[in-house]
């Protein structure tokens, strides 16, 4: 019998790849009891942290018994997973340019244009075709009226592709890191979700000014106090709009 192993999450892990590496279900591996005081910081186990350390049970042999000289099959459970994603257009592709008539005079040879510009909230890829690659395999398939499209992935999977319209003139091709979101009261965690929703902002480690400012932006839309901090309800609305 082999003995417990502690391993430390590195980016781009999830509980759903840690676990198929050693062989067992995401739910044993989360709710082994050494791992209880990870599992009440983080809450969701797909939000680890680089660093986090990951308490695997030691494998215990079972033993089948079936007929000799006989093929047999046995099926793993538990994989694939589910990967699911909403696809919001982007909103620098959708942008309204507008020359603001008060500050531009055509009688004024002299005067600069002064240009508005105006970004809508962003709007969902809705019933689009696409292609997803992912560790080699292809899947296709139509994006439903929000934008949100489903398919069992290996929970292995690092890197995928996401082809929106190919071969059309306005193909969008988006590069995916799976497995690699932060927890939503880290900074970082904040950002991605933040970028992913259509705001402007870069996954930053501290709370900068711009972070602060995409936080803002979205509690204005949340209809919450505009502090640009991370308190309590904004990460749950973060949550919530965001999926997870």
């Amino acid at each position: 019998m082999s003995q417990e192993i502690e391993h430390t999450v590195r980016r781009g892990e999830c509980i759903n790849s840690i676990a198929a590496r050693y062989g067992f279900f995401w739910e044993t591996v989360w709710n082994h009891g050494p791992n209880s005081d990870l599992k009440r910081e983080r809450e969701n186990p797909d939000h680890l942290l680089p660093g986090d350390v990951v308490v695997i049970p030691a494998l215990r042999e079972k033993h089948e018994s079936r007929a000799t000289e006989q093929k047999h099959r046995f099926r793993r459970k538990g994989v694939p997973i589910e990967l699911v994603l909403r696809i919001l257009k982007d909103p620098a592709e959708h942008r309204v340019i507008a020359l603001d008539p008060d500050d531009n005079d055509p009688g004024n040879y002299d005067d600069q244009p002064k240009v508005i510009e105006e970004e809508p909230d962003p709007e969902p890829e809705a019933n689009e075709a696409y292609e997803l690659v992912v560790d080699r395999k292809s899947f296709t398939g139509s994006t439903d009226a929000d934008g949100v499209l489903k398919a069992r992935i290996p929970p292995t999977a690092r890197r995928g592709r996401l082809t929106l319209r190919k071969g059309a003139d306005d193909e969008r091709v988006l590069n995916l890191n799976l497995g690699d979101m932060d927890p939503v009261d880290e900074p970082i965690g904040a950002a991605k979700r933040l970028m992913n929703l259509g705001y402007r902002c870069r996954p930053d480690t501290e709370l900068t000014s711009g972070l602060r400012a995409a936080i803002r932006a979205f509690q204005t839309d949340q209809e919450l106090d505009e502090t640009g901090d991370l308190d309590d309800k904004t990460r749950d609305a973060l949550v919530q709009a965001h999926g997870s």
